[in-house]
């Protein structure tokens, strides 16, 4: 039997979901029933936000909320239906009674079924299904000057960058330092240049076929 616990910042949102009446309910339903897969959750969220002219209140978390709760079933292999009910085990002291339970249920496990969560979620899990993920990077760069042997006199300077580069792996966040002067700043950028280059193509063949390019 899975067990999963509700991590603190979501059980306010999965509430609101809860406390949603009929109507808001099934206007935010039809909202992600109607919204493009992307692998910009904050896009998607906007957009059905949007969709719904911004009238049901933390609507923007509630996306954000589903689609982390369809990584966490993904990673953990595990159905809708199972998930869910997971999730209703660890709330158990907010239900009154077992109707009360059945119904608020169903309606979290339609929302996690609408397609643009579900496809968004595989998409994105295929995308990270890696050791190590790119986070963010950035440069620090540094003059160094070259002094004679007595270090009374200067002989000349040169610039040195030192990149840092965070990832993730196994769901911590990990860095990593490398040297580099202005020779090896262009090898990169030809690299990164050559990678643009590619994905324009391989998009190109992607929307050719007819298929789906996830941005």
């Amino acid at each position: 039997m899975l067990e999963f616990r509700v991590p603190e910042q979501i059980k306010p949102v999965i509430t609101r979901i809860l406390e949603l009446d009929s109507k808001d309910y099934q206007d935010l339903l039809e909202a992600l029933e109607s919204a493009k897969p992307s692998l910009d959750i904050k896009r998607l969220a906007d957009k059905v936000s949007a969709e719904l002219s911004n009238r049901i209140e933390g609507a923007v978390e509630i996306v954000r909320a589903l689609n982390s709760m369809n990584h966490a079933r993904l990673g953990a292999d595990q159905s809708v239906e199972n998930f869910v009910q997971a999730i209703a085990r660890s709330l158990e002291s907010q239900f009154q009674d077992r109707s009360d339970k059945a119904e608020s249920f169903r309606k979290i496990s339609s929302l996690l079924k609408a397609q643009a969560l579900l496809i968004s979620a595989r998409a994105s899990d295929l995308q990270q299904d890696f050791d190590r993920v790119f986070i963010s990077a950035k440069i620090v760069s540094d003059l160094r000057t070259v002094f004679d042997q007595s270090g009374d006199k200067i002989h000349g300077s040169m610039v040195v960058h030192n990149l840092n580069i965070t990832y993730a792996q196994e769901g911590d966040f990990k860095s990593f330092y490398v040297a580099m002067d202005s020779s090896d700043i262009a090898k990169l950028r030809t690299v990164l240049d050559r990678a643009d280059v590619k994905t324009s193509a391989l998009r190109g063949s992607v929307k050719k076929a007819g298929n789906r390019y996830f941005e």
